[in-house]
């Protein structure tokens, strides 16, 4: 569990071996079940999830009734819901289990402890940087849209609904599937 996590945080820089020592104390495991939140609408996000196994999707509920997804995380990817986590601010979203899950949860005064330590942890910033530019999102097409997901994460499309791939993508699912229907890989 412990080995891709020490390889995913290798992307922010090298760590000594005490460092990594140091952060892996910090970490608390966590087994999700399908359908559990890590974060609702209306609380604050105090802490990162590094994802070991399964998929979460991040999402706002509009009224009740419609959904909007914001992202799509599996394994190897971190979660925390940005606006909340840096702002310390209530959300406006939710973060719920897609599939079973097990995960390695960084708290914000973990992060602050490991800070406190050695400067090496401020490249650990890094995790809070947004994962996705939305306006050069809504400046493509919808055919280039679905083009990048296939060639940066096709693993998405095969864990998720369509619906929630077409929410991710800015799209109702009857473009998503016109878009499919044109664009064969």
């Amino acid at each position: 569990m412990l080995k891709q996590f020490l390889k995913s945080i290798e992307q922010f820089g090298s760590f000594s071996e005490a460092d990594q020592k140091l952060i892996t104390e910090q970490l608390k495991p966590i087994n999700l079940e399908k359908g559990t939140f890590i974060l609702e609408q209306g609380r604050t996000c105090q802490s990162a999830y590094f994802v070991n196994k399964g998929s979460l999707r991040h999402y706002r509920d509009l009224d009740g009734y419609s959904e909007v997804t914001i992202n799509l995380f599996i394994e190897n990817n971190w979660v925390l819901d940005h606006t909340s986590f840096t702002s310390q601010s209530k959300s406006t979203n939710n973060i719920q289990a897609y599939e079973d899950c097990e995960l390695l949860e960084l708290s914000m005064q973990s992060m602050h402890e490991l800070v406190a330590l050695s400067p090496a942890f401020f490249r650990l910033g890094k995790i809070l940087e947004p994962p996705r530019n939305e306006e050069k999102l809504q400046l493509k097409t919808p055919e280039e849209r679905y083009i990048d997901l296939m060639n940066e994460k096709p693993e998405l499309i095969q864990r998720f609904p369509l619906k929630h791939i077409a929410s991710y993508l800015g799209m109702t699912p009857e473009t998503l599937s016109r878009v499919r229907a044109k664009v064969k890989f």
